[in-house]
């Protein structure tokens, strides 16, 4: 069974985005971060696949989503085997272009996330 993994340091932000993930069936294994510093140390144990889910919002008060993420891959853990999608609530255009320059990087959903957007993001 997939698992999703949300980085995000709202608490009622990962608790709608897990609530979204169990209504849709999408997955029931959700593991949730509220720091950066925390998700860094434990992400690289997960052993994530390509059926799991890493969703990391962009602004956070430690460092920002692009720093964990590219503190992810200087720890060797490998992103192009998971499903890595990034949450926030910006509208600047410099946000959405930095997020098309990360490869694996397969969208940037903007909050409030609603069922449909999960799923169109989860689909494509």
């Amino acid at each position: 069974m997939n698992k999703a993994v949300i980085v995000d340091d709202n608490k009622y932000d990962i608790l709608i985005l897990e609530k979204l993930l169990k209504i849709n069936k999408i997955t029931e294994d959700i593991i949730s971060f509220s720091t950066p510093i925390v998700a860094l140390n434990d992400i690289q144990s997960l052993k994530l696949s390509r059926e799991d889910y890493l969703f990391i919002d962009i602004m956070m008060p430690e460092f920002s989503g692009y720093d964990l993420l590219d503190k992810l891959v200087e720890q060797k853990v490998d992103l192009t085997q998971t499903n890595v999608i990034l949450v926030s609530s910006t509208i600047d255009p410099r946000d959405i272009d930095k997020a098309k320059n990360y490869e694996y990087v397969q969208r940037l959903l903007q909050k409030p996330i609603t069922s449909k957007m999960l799923l169109d993001a989860l689909r494509t």
